[in-house]
């Protein structure tokens, strides 16, 4: 495969750091594969965790190689579905800016509702802009329900 490097194997440091993040239920990173490859497709970043709420944020990052084939949309689908289910999440958002079209594209696919757009929310690349905020719920259509 062109222009995809293979997962490196992890370090006794990479793998205690991720025992510890989990352990902390602060933040989780998700490889994005494909069935009998362990070529990094993506990632999906669970962050701003709050447990107490059972709330979460989410990112997705694909390798540009790999964009507009689908892989944020499953991963989404696939990664929301477990974090409901599996880790009694009762709220998930996800945030991109106003022009991300294929990342909003993707989150509806994956049946994140929009809900607003924070002004001047970060900075990115020197300068302030807005960020769309999208939600979803286990009562939302399609999801695996309260």
């Amino acid at each position: 495969m062109r222009n995809v490097r293979r997962a490196a194997p992890s370090s006794a440091a990479t793998q205690k750091q991720a025992a510890a993040d989990r352990a902390s239920a602060t933040h989780l990173a998700l490889t994005i594969l494909t069935p009998g490859s362990d070529d990094c497709r993506g990632r999906v970043a669970v962050h701003h965790v709050d447990p107490a709420a059972a709330r979460a944020e989410l990112g997705v990052w694909v390798a540009p190689q790999y964009r507009g084939r689908g892989y944020a949309r499953r991963a989404l689908a696939l990664s929301t579905d477990w974090l409901f289910r599996a880790c009694g999440f009762e709220r998930l958002a996800l945030l991109t800016e106003t022009d991300n079209e294929a990342m909003l594209r993707a989150a509806a696919a994956a049946g994140f509702v929009r809900e607003g757009v924070f002004r001047a929310h970060t900075r990115e690349r020197g300068k302030r802009v807005d960020s769309v905020v999208l939600s979803l719920l286990p009562s939302d259509p399609g999801q695996a329900g309260p």
